[in-house]
């Protein structure tokens, strides 16, 4: 739906933008963050061992897939909010695990830094109405 609608590809409405692209974009952002979580959880209840990584690195490192994606969907789409929800559960994630320094610092330095692109980027989108 997201491709075949086009979304950050060509200039829609107003009213289409709000009530088509976005909630869709933030649909799939949330499928975006729960697949990784959810592939998270079911590596954990079947006791692997993550090839002898420690669990908090293997955080880091999903987090920092996590931003990768929601930087490229935005480069090649110019979709905000996509991103913004992306870098809205590394926020979550930094704050429920703050006990934790690397995850906490990572989830709030990569929110940070897909704000910045999306807010570098913006200025440089082809389509004015997506602004």
């Amino acid at each position: 739906m997201y491709r075949r609608l086009g979304i950050g590809q060509q200039r829609v409405s107003r009213q289409e933008q709000w009530f088509i692209h976005i909630p869709i974009s933030i649909y799939l952002g949330w499928i975006s963050v729960a697949t990784v979580v959810n592939v998270a959880i079911a590596l954990y209840s079947v006791n692997w061992n993550g090839w002898g990584i420690a669990p908090p690195v293997w955080t880091v490192i999903m987090m920092l897939v996590s931003t990768a994606l929601g930087a490229f969907v935005y480069i090649q789409r110019h979709d905000i909010a996509y991103p913004l929800v992306i870098a809205w559960a590394l926020v979550a994630i930094a704050i429920r695990r703050f006990d934790i320094p690397p995850i906490a610092v990572t989830g709030f330095v990569m929110a940070i830094g897909l704000i910045s692109i999306s807010a570098f980027y913006k200025s440089q989108t082809k389509f004015p109405m997506l602004r």
